[in-house]
């Protein structure tokens, strides 16, 4: 997976998205995560980031997924949070029906 990010110098939420990202990381996640740093209005990373964007007035971050936009830091945690929970309750029924298959033997 391919995570990019564009970036602002000294937003927090930037910052933040930067460290959630790392953390998945250090727990094995397959992520390559590119930066561009210092995307400032008139620079030429910036115009890319407003035709790649759905807001062509973009906040910072932005994040594309696979080529994909997500959006900023908020739908990066949403997203995160939809997975986790999903995951949980994959685990949940896959208990239950080990269960099952226990009881019926």
């Amino acid at each position: 997976m391919l995570v990019e990010i564009y970036y602002k110098p000294g937003c927090p939420y930037c910052e933040a998205a930067e460290k959630l990202l790392n953390s998945l990381l250090d727990n094995g996640q397959r992520i390559r995560i590119k930066f561009y740093r210092d995307c400032l209005k008139g620079t030429e990373c910036y115009e890319e980031l407003k035709r790649r964007s759905y807001n062509h007035n973009p906040t910072y971050p932005q994040i594309f997924v696979d080529r994909r936009h997500l959006g900023g830091y908020t739908e990066l945690v949403d997203r995160l949070k939809i997975k986790r929970n999903a995951l949980k309750m994959l685990g949940r029924i896959t208990t239950q029906i080990n269960s099952i298959i226990t009881k019926n033997k």
